[in-house]
């Protein structure tokens, strides 16, 4: 299958994207890729199934009440993306790195289009 990319958000001053990559034993990890002005960085991500249907099933909601929160955790660290509504507008939070020394801690304002597009990423990967 090879890898696949989803372009999340992108705009004048910030762009996150999403690559899927195949792993071994027909796995796949989520690679988050950001650029917000001059800072830029990357970060892999590993959910198990059961958690992946969690988290799709809180995108559903927060896409339908334009409320809420859903913090994608990596199963092997302590990196994070939290999607949180705040004053009606969506935001995207979260610490990315390579698992050495490298992180990158974030906070955005994004467009609500966003949650459709994670979800599509999620049910791809299951």
């Amino acid at each position: 299958m090879g890898e696949k990319n989803f372009e999340l958000w992108n705009t004048e001053k910030n762009r996150l994207f999403i690559e899927i990559v195949d792993y071994e034993n027909n796995g796949k990890i989520i690679v988050l890729k950001i650029e917000s002005d001059e800072f830029s960085g990357k970060g892999s991500f590993y959910f198990l199934e059961k958690d992946i249907k969690q988290y799709i099933r809180e995108i559903n909601e927060m896409s339908i009440e334009l409320n809420g929160e859903c913090v994608l955790g990596d199963t092997e660290s302590e990196f994070f993306l939290k999607l949180y509504f705040h004053s009606n507008e969506l935001y995207i939070k979260g610490t990315i790195g390579d698992y050495s020394c490298y992180s990158l801690s974030f906070d955005l304002k994004i467009d609500q289009t966003v949650l459709k597009l994670l979800k599509e990423v999620l049910e791809y990967i299951i």
